[in-house]
């Protein structure tokens, strides 16, 4: 978790085991939907986080 960005480890955060949609992380952590995605892109490749069909993720 050291290598990704601060916007990245806030999302991290509000994810469990529960796939969570985009725009319910975007309400929960009131940040805008680009900061959400590319913290969620950012995730992906570091391989901490799943994706799920309909923009839903876990951690990993």
């Amino acid at each position: 978790m050291q290598n990704v960005s601060e916007d990245a480890k806030v999302v991290y955060a509000a994810l469990n085991d529960t796939p969570k949609h985009a725009s319910e992380l975007e309400l929960e952590l009131g940040m805008s939907t680009g900061k959400i995605l590319a913290a969620l892109t950012e995730l992906e490749l570091f391989g901490l986080i799943k994706t799920y069909p309909g923009q839903r993720f876990t951690k990993a």
